[in-house]
């Protein structure tokens, strides 16, 4: 059985918080407090779901199972994949080219 461990806050302002830690950004009614970066994250994402389902790529053999010992968890060997080809239709403009 998995035991219960307490929430102790003060513990955070002992160093810097883990690069996976949940950070919560203000959440609440649109027209209220919400993170700054929201809505460019929110965009982002957006974006990269539409590439990604629209893309071939293949997923190697990899451990996919998902600890749930830890929050938040990822699987245990992160998702990899390769192979990525973008569907012509989404591929992005080429970089490097002078601007005036």
């Amino acid at each position: 059985m998995a035991r219960t461990v307490p929430l102790r806050p003060l513990t955070l302002l002992d160093g810097p918080a883990p690069a996976d830690a949940l950070v919560p950004q203000g959440g609440g009614p649109v027209d209220g407090h919400r993170g700054p970066g929201e809505d460019i994250t929110t965009a982002v994402l957006a974006t990269v779901a539409r590439l990604l389902a629209r893309s071939a790529y293949k997923v190697p053999e990899q451990d996919l199972r998902i600890p749930l010992r830890r929050i938040p968890t990822t699987p245990c060997s992160g998702f990899v994949i390769s192979d990525v080809t973008a569907h012509p239709d989404e591929r992005l403009p080429a970089t490097g080219a002078a601007r005036d």
